[in-house]
């Protein structure tokens, strides 16, 4: 991912490479989220602003893990927690 990324700035292939790996995890995710909400009988008025927050995170561990993997760890574990607070929301 960090290299794809790197590269994308300079050649259009690895730019519509990353773009088309974002775009495919942010329609899984959006799927499962609008999934979980029609389950659970939750409005689905969250879903695109979680989408983007879960994308972001998803990034952000991906490349923190190459510096410090015990740092995307607790970026992860701190990911999750808030995602399980969302069943109660």
């Amino acid at each position: 991912m960090n290299t794809a990324t790197e590269l994308a700035a300079h050649a259009a292939e690895a730019h519509r490479a990353v773009e088309d790996s974002w775009a495919l995890l942010h329609g899984h995710l959006t799927k499962s989220l609008e999934a979980a909400a029609r389950a659970g009988g939750k409005s689905r008025k969250t879903v695109a602003r979680r989408v983007e927050l879960l994308v972001g995170t998803v990034i952000g561990v991906l490349a923190t893990v190459r510096l410090d993997p015990a740092d995307a760890a607790k970026l992860a574990r701190a990911a999750a927690s808030e995602v399980e607070s969302w069943a109660d929301a």
